[in-house]
């Protein structure tokens, strides 16, 4: 399980709340009325067991992407009922649209966030701002990958990067060209097993 990301905190973290004959599955897709998980192994469609469709007191508490939860699988690997929603690392949330205050969970058990934004002109500071607070207050990495680096000249490249070491100096940034491949590889090195981004 450590290399889909289940890792000693997760051990340590739900120890007494595993039951025997139950499994661990990951949510990769949530729907309206069900979910799509993996348990490594097999991917199925899940829905969420009685007892815990009646527990939910917000959409908080209900699975995210990329939860664990823990579920009893049906079918010959084909469906699988989710009893229990295990504990997050960390969780990526935002308000939830509409006139009532409530959050809206986006996912969970991230590692690091990749925040991408293009060098050129709709490139955006303040966003960039929300979505570090945002990223940050789950406890997650984030890494800054400032995408078509083509078409910009080196100054305003170096302008760019100052305006952002200005408002966070400790921020990985990551410049970078999916047209000529310019640094994709330093993007690739840091997504490593075990790890979700």
């Amino acid at each position: 399980m450590t290399e889909w990301g289940f890792s000693d905190w997760h051990v340590n973290a739900c120890e007494g709340q595993l039951r025997e004959g139950w499994v661990i599955a990951r949510v990769l897709e949530v729907h309206r009325t069900n979910w799509l998980i993996t348990t490594g192994e097999e991917e199925m469609r899940a829905e969420l067991s009685g007892k815990l469709a009646f527990s939910v007191e917000s959409s908080e508490d209900r699975p995210a992407v990329d939860d664990f939860v823990q579920v009893q699988v049906f079918d010959g690997a084909d469906f699988a009922i989710i009893d229990d929603v295990l504990p997050r690392r960390t969780s990526l949330q935002r308000k939830a649209a509409g006139i009532d205050v409530g959050i809206q969970l986006i996912a969970a058990n991230v590692d690091t966030a990749f925040i991408v934004q293009s060098c050129d002109r709709n490139f955006n500071l303040r966003r960039l701002e929300r979505y570090l607070v945002a990223v940050r207050e789950g406890h997650i990495d984030p890494v800054l990958l400032l995408s078509k680096q083509d078409l910009v000249t080196q100054q305003e490249l170096g302008m760019l990067l100052a305006s952002i070491r200005e408002l966070d100096s400790s921020l990985l940034v990551i410049p970078f060209s999916a047209l000529d491949y310019q640094n994709v590889d330093a993007i690739t090195q840091l997504m490593t097993p075990g790890k979700t981004f």
